[in-house]
Order: C-alpha cells, then sequence, then structure tokens
C-alpha cells in the first residue's frame, strides 16, 4: 500500500518505511545526478515523494488527525520537529474514523 492515503500505519512501521524511502531518494540522486538518466530521476524522485507523503497522512490517520495536517512538515524546521513528533507519538488504542488500529 505504498500509494494508499486511506487506513493507519504504526509508529515502527512508519519509521522503517521512512527511512527505507528516504536512502532509496537519496541512492537515486547521488547516483543518477549529473548523468543522461537524469529524466529517469524526475520520473521516479516525484514517485518516492507521494510515497512519503501518503506515509505521513497514514501516520496522522493513527492518531486521529486530518492528512491535511502532512503539509506541517514542509514547514522548515518546525517540518523537522513534527515529523518527530510522528515517530513518537502513541496512536489511539481504539478505532477512530480512519480505521482500527
Amino acid at each position: 500500500m505504498p500509494f494508499s492515503f486511506k487506513g493507519r500505519l504504526k509508529r515502527l512501521s512508519y519509521f522503517i518505511q521512512q527511512i527505507a524511502y528516504s536512502i532509496i531518494i537519496g541512492i537515486f540522486i547521488v547516483v543518477v545526478d549529473g548523468t543522461e538518466v537524469s529524466g529517469l530521476m524526475l520520473l521516479l524522485i516525484p514517485v518516492f515523494l507521494i510515497m512519503l507523503f501518503s506515509l505521513h497522512v497514514r501516520r496522522l490517520h493513527d492518531i486521529g488527525k486530518s492528512g491535511y495536517y502532512s503539509f506541517l512538515v514542509l514547514i522548515p524546521i518546525f517540518g523537522l520537529f513534527y515529523g518527530l513528533y510522528l515517530i513518537f507519538k502513541p496512536g489511539q488504542i481504539t478505532a477512530n474514523a480512519y480505521g482500527n488500529p
């Protein structure tokens, strides 16, 4: 479900997937940058950014917040702390408007 914006995502899954997608994006930037394959990079980087965005939305659903709060991650400095908040904030134990735990 890397492109799904529905459902909930636990803290550990969020953290592991975010690290994995970030590493893959970093590898693409390092390997493809400056070569004739940079058109491929222009296609793949947005795909991985959408996948990261869906992670934020599903993690926010787990703590009972709307996915629109994921735009807060784009604010410099604040976004870093908000990302850490999403990693450490426990999800709701009971079912919420976004699904069962």
